[in-house]
């Protein structure tokens, strides 16, 4: 886990949605990666804040106006060009608001839940892109020897 995570990959599971793929024999230069993730948010107009660790790269992407998601998104690249693990964190606050919207239906808490289920919606939209466009980008960046399918939990 990096330094500077509030939470465990359990609670990102239990509280809002978590995806890994581990890419293992691809020889892919992971700084290269980051930045083609970055490029994904941006054509999406999100804004980011890219953190280099020692074991990866954190990118958190907050979407603008035009989106429906509500919260952010968190995009972990970690290991080494041989053997690593790209992770995708999203969901907490739509979580939280439709479940909150669940228990106040009776007194408008109606929005609340419209609000995260179309959240989540647009959330797994926006996940499902990410993932064909990291397959693509992985595929390109470690040549032909090397191009495999991925192994994805979730």
């Amino acid at each position: 886990m990096l330094k500077g995570w509030h939470l465990s990959r359990k609670e990102w599971r239990t509280r809002g949605n978590f995806m890994e793929s581990r890419y293992t024999s691809r020889d892919v230069d992971l700084s290269l990666l980051s930045k083609w993730v970055e490029r994904f948010f941006e054509k999406k107009s999100f804004t980011m804040i890219k953190e280099d660790e020692t074991i990866g790269y954190r990118i958190i992407a907050r979407p603008s106006y035009v989106h429906d998601i509500i919260g952010k998104v968190t995009v972990v690249i970690s290991g080494n060009s041989n053997d690593f693990v790209v992770e995708f964190f999203s969901g907490m606050r739509s979580s939280a608001l439709t479940k909150i919207g669940r228990l106040t239906t009776f007194f408008g808490g109606g929005i609340l839940f419209l609000k995260g289920v179309k959240s989540q919606e647009a959330e797994e939209k926006l996940e499902r892109n990410f993932w064909i466009y990291v397959d693509e980008k992985i595929n390109i960046l470690a040549g032909p020897a090397n191009r495999q399918r991925s192994e994805k939990k979730g």
